[in-house]
């Protein structure tokens, strides 16, 4: 089985991970873990902080290896749990087709659904600074750019999560959505 816990910054995603799917039995996989190693290796190599640009690239290098440890630990037979914030289904619809390539395994997903009260708490306690500012930010960001993950995308099943509680979700295959997300794709990658 592959688990992806999806959600913007401070909605509880480790948390989530850690008080749900601990204990062994998940590969637990988490995309910053390869952003911030990549940053390492390039900040040993050139000495420096990273150009936009670079950025950018380290982003998609990230991706691209997380997805391939996934792909590797499903041929092994192994459970997965991945921790990705997986805004747009042009990012999640990668990652399901090479899974789907190498094995018919479940593939669920948990998306983190805070109150504004509990995204506000989780700002404050990472961020007490700037929390208002940051909360702020992010319900803008899931508010503009969130799309949510729909069972057309090959999801087996879909589940929100806020304040702690699990709730599956029933949504109505979106096959139109699914076919504009693989149309950005391909644009994408003629670029």
């Amino acid at each position: 089985m592959v688990i992806f816990v999806i959600g913007a910054n401070y909605t509880g995603k480790s948390y989530f991970i850690s008080r749900t799917f601990s204990g062994g039995q998940y590969a637990l996989l988490n995309v910053y873990d390869y952003q911030k190693r990549l940053a390492e290796e390039r900040r040993r190599r050139q000495g420096r902080y990273a150009s936009f640009p670079e950025l950018y690239q380290e982003t998609h290098q990230a991706n691209r290896l997380l997805k391939e440890d996934i792909v590797a630990l499903v041929r092994q037979g192994r459970d997965v749990v991945a921790e990705q914030t997986f805004f747009r289904a042009l990012r999640r619809i990668p990652y399901l087709d090479a899974i789907r390539a190498v094995s018919d395994t479940p593939v669920e997903v948990y998306v983190m659904q805070p109150t504004e009260e509990e995204l506000l708490r989780n700002c404050r306690q990472r961020n007490p600074d700037s929390a208002e500012g940051a909360c702020r930010s992010i319900l803008r960001e899931i508010r503009d750019i969130f799309e949510f993950p729909n069972p057309a995308e090959g999801f087996s099943r879909i589940f929100t999560v806020t304040e702690g509680r699990v709730a599956e979700r029933l949504d109505p295959p979106d096959f139109e959505a699914v076919e504009r997300a693989r149309e950005e794709l391909r644009w994408e990658q003629r670029e």
